[in-house]
């Protein structure tokens, strides 16, 4: 019996997770940085939410629609998708520069008080 290989975990987060070179096939995870999941917690979305659809799986789940109406399904929630990902990105963003100049006000006092 062969032992487990343990898989690693991808960085995933807002920027990277939908590249499908950046992701495993069977990669369990959506993201796993926790600033992009804090990010999707604080705009209420839930990381899955934010992964792309393609026409075709609106089309198989709306089979009795149009061609035309699931079309417009499609790019209005697609729409959505990408608005509530750039909110998600910004807070992200927003995070990251907060940490670094507390990071930077903690160095300037270490340095002040020397």
């Amino acid at each position: 019996m062969e032992p487990q290989q343990k898989m690693s975990v991808p960085n995933l987060n807002l920027d990277n997770f939908t590249l499908s070179i950046s992701v495993p096939e069977d990669c369990p995870f959506v993201l796993t940085s926790p600033r992009s999941l804090q990010a999707c917690d604080i705009v209420g979305v839930q990381p899955i939410d934010l992964l792309p659809s393609s026409l075709s799986d609106y089309c198989a789940a709306f089979p009795d629609l149009p061609r035309a109406e699931v079309l417009s399904i499609f790019r209005e929630e697609e729409t959505e998708r990408e608005e509530q990902l750039a909110r998600c990105q910004e807070v992200r963003r927003n995070m990251m520069r907060n940490q670094e100049e507390s990071a930077g006000n903690i160095t300037e006092t270490s340095k002040d008080s020397l």
